[in-house]
């Protein structure tokens, strides 16, 4: 995968990334006792634009 290295909303180059918290886990369907996965955000630190969501365990759907 490419790195995103500029937002396509504010041409801002500072892109960070975060983590959904909580609850905010990406479940398999078929697979009820799996804990899943957490979700990490690519974001533009100026106008907080997400660039990019992608589970940090995709592994876990296989």
């Amino acid at each position: 995968m490419k790195a995103i290295n500029e937002c396509s909303a504010c041409g801002n180059k500072e892109i960070v990334q975060g983590k959904f918290q909580y609850e905010a886990r990406v479940q398999p369907i078929n697979k009820k006792f799996s804990t899943g996965s957490d979700v990490l955000v690519d974001f533009c630190s100026n106008c907080g634009l997400i660039l990019l969501m992608k589970v940090e365990n995709p592994e876990k759907f296989k």
